[in-house]
């Protein structure tokens, strides 16, 4: 029998207002979430910084510093002085000269004075920032005077825009995506152009294979740790943290311009970036493959979990059941980004164990689709990190969690079952490329 909202007792009443009749434009489906503080801080500075090119956020200290949120903080006439921060090691290492070193010694802190300002007093906000930022805004000194600051300091100056990232698994395709579209958009918001800005890692992280991509996508990028001097900023910001993907939001700004943007500084010309293959014959499945490899230096066996048990006979299989098509068996670990980048833009159908790989969907074409297989115990605990990241970037998104338990190393996908998806792959895409 169906009952109207009035016969709804009052406080189902109350919270079925709070968090639907009040939201109505919030995409309802339980992949996206809602962030009303991260939404109107990015609405803020959108509308004031970069569409109007007016201040958002309060100022203080004559303009030199500029608090949108925790998220958001811009400086201007900053110096960073390098004795203001504690270190184990510089970073940068190679990988196999720091197997077995703790996460702990990776880390950067920074201390009282590592920001110096021109400002007679620096307000008391630190309470109202959360996570690294708070240590941050506490090692902010003021300097009355900039010619102050210049007389005490021989200082190298960057007059190019800079952001501080603080990363989070550096290793990690998926949180390294994260990193990149958050430095990206930091300076979209404050109206800078990326090839001219300036990135300081602000950690101690070995060198990793996915380095590459902060060079590719900026102008210069710095481990602090190999800053031995310090310098003076024009204009600095710290680079946003806990953004729009990490938040779920429905829409997040720019991530279009962003995909765009890394096809671009990878050469990928976009008149061959189509979707619809001319035969069958054209059409790319990609199978991303797990196997043991070092990713950073607290794994040194390189055991990798989520691994196909059965992947001698699947892949057989697939050869078989799709000789029509161009089926590609790709382990990640083993090829440049470059060439990673490369496969996959051109691929119509991206197959995949839960991994960090699957990030990837975030550049497939638009009308693609991405198959991600799940062992059992995600049915109770989901992960929707690659189910959001093929919503946003319009790509048909298909799942199979496997009916029965098994380790966290292996995973048994029945023949069966990958090629029913793979079908229902092709004949989605067949329809599309059909309109």
């Amino acid at each position: 029998m169906s009952i109207g909202l009035q016969g709804i007792p009052g406080v189902i009443y109350r919270i079925w207002k709070v968090f639907f009749y009040t939201r109505p434009y919030q995409h309802r489906s339980p992949l996206f979430k809602t962030n009303r503080a991260l939404e109107q801080n990015m609405k803020v500075i959108i509308e004031n910084r970069f569409k109007n090119s007016t201040f958002g956020g309060d100022l203080y200290c004559n303009g030199n510093l500029e608090v949108f949120s925790p998220n958001f903080v811009y400086m201007r006439n900053v110096v960073l002085n390098i004795s203001g921060i504690s270190k184990v090691r510089d970073g940068g290492e190679n990988l196999s000269s720091v197997i077995g070193q703790s996460e702990s010694e990776e880390k950067v802190i920074i201390q009282s004075s590592f920001f110096q300002i021109p400002c007679k007093h620096v307000p008391n906000l630190e309470p109202k920032f959360t996570k690294h930022f708070k240590s941050w805004f506490k090692a902010i000194e003021s300097a009355t005077k900039l010619d102050q600051i210049e007389n005490r300091i021989i200082l190298n100056k960057i007059q190019s825009f800079v952001i501080l990232v603080k990363r989070g698994d550096y290793a990690n395709l998926y949180y390294t995506l994260i990193d990149l579209y958050n430095a990206f958009i930091t300076a979209k918001l404050f109206k800078e152009n990326p090839h001219n800005t300036t990135i300081i890692l602000m950690d101690s992280h070995p060198t990793g294979n996915l380095d590459s991509v902060w060079n590719a996508m900026f102008g210069k990028v710095f481990r602090i740790g190999h800053i031995k001097q310090s310098f003076m900023a024009d204009k600095l910001a710290w680079g946003v943290y806990s953004g729009p993907l990490s938040a779920g939001l429905f829409d997040p700004p720019f991530l279009r311009e962003f995909k765009f943007k890394i096809l671009n500084d990878y050469h990928i010309p976009l008149k061959t970036y189509n979707l619809c293959p001319k035969t069958r014959k054209e059409t790319i499945i990609t199978l991303i493959v797990r196997r043991n490899y070092v990713a950073h230096p607290r794994n040194p066996e390189g055991r990798v979990l989520r691994k196909i048990k059965n992947e001698k006979e699947l892949i057989l299989k697939l050869k078989t059941t799709f000789n029509d098509t161009k089926l590609r068996i790709i382990q990640l670990d083993k090829l440049p980004v470059d060439k990673q980048i490369r496969k996959i833009t051109d691929t119509n159908i991206l197959v995949g164990v839960h991994g960090a790989g699957l990030a990837y969907g975030l550049l497939l074409k638009s009308g693609s689709v991405l198959i991600e297989l799940f062992p059992l115990h995600y049915k109770k605990k989901p992960n929707f990190h690659f189910h959001q990241f093929a919503m946003w970037n319009n790509v048909t998104y298909k799942s199979w969690i496997s009916p029965k338990s098994s380790s966290l190393e292996w995973l048994y996908v029945p023949e069966k079952t990958a090629i029913e998806l793979i079908e229902q792959s092709l004949d989605k895409i067949n329809k599309i490329c059909r309109k």
